[in-house]
């Protein structure tokens, strides 16, 4: 539904014929994000629009585009610094903890089983194979059944190892560096659409975990957005049926 919101927001943005059927249709998916009562999704959505209004001041063409981009950093990095310091407070006006649900306790188990194959990993979805796999030491730790990490880079490291997360590394940096050069020839949606996926990939992989997750709709669409940029065609969400 995230993804479904987010691809509703840009066509809403960006197309006139039934520009307002998607605007029902991104209101409509925030709803069910709200419903399903997942403060992680319910961020994202609320930050997603965020982005795309300072992406509009800081790529659009303008007299005074350094001016604003300028801003935008300071109000990004403002912003941080204020959740950062008052993070605690921030979790409880969310309904949740300091320590995200248990999260940091489940990534400080999974840093200390890193450390036993930090270079290469455990293979590639190996390591939560039940109470007999390795996995099975945090589920008596933490009295739970997981099977992923609820981080994107701690569970690429549990597969793959560090080689796999400086390559993986690479490769998204490398993307955002081709979104972010072709948002400065042109603000449309084709170049916003990719550049507004990498975002909400990197911030749902905050405390979920997506990357390189086989059969799953955001790994699904980021292989279609690197084979986009590899082939140097366009791919938009107006082409995504969803």
């Amino acid at each position: 539904m995230s993804i479904g919101f987010l691809v509703s927001l840009l066509l809403f943005r960006f197309t006139r014929p039934r520009r307002y059927r998607y605007l029902f249709l991104a209101v409509f998916m925030l709803i069910v994000v709200f419903r399903s009562d997942s403060t992680s999704s319910l961020v994202i959505c609320a930050v997603l629009p965020v982005v795309i209004w300072a992406s509009r001041v800081t790529f659009a063409p303008s007299p005074r585009q350094r001016w604003r981009r300028i801003g935008v950093v300071v109000l990004a990095l403002s912003l941080v610094w204020v959740v950062a310091l008052n993070f605690e407070g921030v979790t409880e006006a969310l309904g949740r903890d300091a320590q995200l649900t248990g999260r940091t306790t489940i990534w400080v188990l999974v840093y200390q089983a890193i450390q036993e194959k930090p270079l290469l990993g455990y293979g590639y979805q190996a390591f939560w194979r039940g109470d007999e796999g390795p996995g099975g030491d945090i589920w008596e730790k933490i009295g739970q059944n997981l099977f992923y990490s609820h981080n994107g880079v701690l569970e690429v490291w549990l597969g793959l190892g560090l080689v796999g997360v400086l390559a993986f590394t690479a490769t998204f940096v490398f993307l955002i560096v081709k979104t972010l050069h072709l948002l400065r020839k042109r603000f449309c949606l084709d170049s916003v659409w990719p550049w507004l996926f990498l975002c909400y990939l990197f911030l749902s992989n905050l405390t979920e975990a997506s990357f390189m997750r086989s059969n799953t709709l955001p790994w699904i669409l980021f292989s279609i957005v690197v084979l986009g940029f590899s082939r140097d065609i366009k791919i938009s969400p107006s082409k995504l049926v969803l």
